[in-house]
């Protein structure tokens, strides 16, 4: 049985589709209109939007209409700052604390990724980016530092699929 409440499901719910592009930078999002979409009352829905607000995902347009945040180019480069920063920290505890099976599969990881780069499959370099960093980030054993980092990733609307690579060996 799930503990999730509704607010909570919905903020997931709305977070994805803003994440992966259902909701688009520059939609305006209604509250009945959601509630609508994930069937439940305004209530989880209002409570979900204003912690998307708080996090930056939606903002207040000049009509205090809230609409899906299309990030500055300033903004891009100060959240990529904070990522690297925080990053780090996390490859640092992950090379003290991970377990054999989970460098085994960064291992596996990171030949994929080489293997994709070489093919020139950028579709299959956005999975496994994700999965190199989602392995990193479990292996740090840090779950506040997983959290901010999750949250940094997402914030970073539509680059979601951009994969940095490097063919060296």
């Amino acid at each position: 049985m799930s503990t999730e409440s509704l607010a909570q499901r919905a903020y997931r719910e709305l977070r994805n589709a803003i994440i992966d592009r259902r909701i688009v930078p520059g939609e305006t999002v209604l509250e009945a209109e959601v509630g609508t979409m994930l069937r439940m009352s305004r209530t989880p829905v209002r409570e979900a939007l204003h912690h998307l607000e708080l996090e930056g995902y939606i903002v207040r347009d000049a009509a205090s209409r809230l609409v899906v945040n299309r990030p500055t180019p300033t903004d891009v480069t100060e959240i990529f700052v904070v990522r690297e920063l925080l990053e780090g920290d996390a490859v640092r505890l992950a090379a003290s604390r991970i377990s054999d099976d989970e460098l085994a599969r960064l291992e596996e990881l990171i030949a994929a990724d080489r293997q994709a780069l070489r093919r020139r499959r950028f579709d299959e370099l956005a999975g496994l980016n994700d999965e190199i960093h989602g392995l990193i980030m479990a292996a740090s054993r840090n779950r506040t530092l997983s959290e901010l980092l999750g949250n940094l990733r997402g914030r970073i609307l539509g680059l979601n699929a951009f994969a940095v690579g490097t063919d060296a060996p």
